[in-house]
């Protein structure tokens, strides 16, 4: 949408701004393409781990890299959506869809990425620290819903 957006015609005042969202998203979809590897990694250090049931903390510390890794997936997937809400209401109305389309996209993967969180919390030794990951994937989960809602009443398409 701001690629779209930057080269409308009478909107070259805006070029600039609309190339800072281009970029901003550009680069928020390229920390999510490492956050695949790192989710990967984070998979392969479990089952690493798991050969080695003697070796407590290694399983934890994985353990852990499995939990950081899809809630850095929900925090980037929120700046996404910042992106997107920008777009829906400063972008063309013309691409105003794909602005939906991104924010509900986003939206699940902060959804996707909160199962992960859990399913590997039931492997989490330390209690707190479960209590503490797990009200930082609900909150996010709260954020990408009102998001996605605030996209869409934006584009209000209907």
């Amino acid at each position: 949408v701001a690629n779209l957006s930057s080269h409308k015609k009478g909107w070259d005042a805006r070029w600039e701004e609309f190339s800072r969202h281009a970029e901003r998203g550009q680069a928020v979809a390229d920390r999510l393409l490492a956050l695949v590897d790192a989710d990967t990694d984070a998979f392969h250090a479990v089952m690493n781990a798991w050969r080695k049931p003697e070796d407590l903390d290694a399983m934890q510390a994985a353990v852990r890299g499995a939990i950081e890794t899809p809630l850095a997936v929900m925090e980037t997937s929120l700046e996404a959506m910042e992106v997107c809400s920008a777009m829906a209401e400063h972008g063309l109305k013309a691409s105003a869809s794909d602005a939906g389309v991104g924010a509900m996209c986003a939206r699940l993967a902060v959804r996707a990425a909160g199962l992960n969180v859990r399913i590997n919390l039931k492997d989490l030794s330390d209690e707190a620290a479960r209590r503490d990951y797990l009200a930082r994937a609900r909150v996010f989960e709260q954020q990408a819903e009102t998001a996605e809602a605030d996209v869409l009443t934006r584009i209000a398409l209907d």
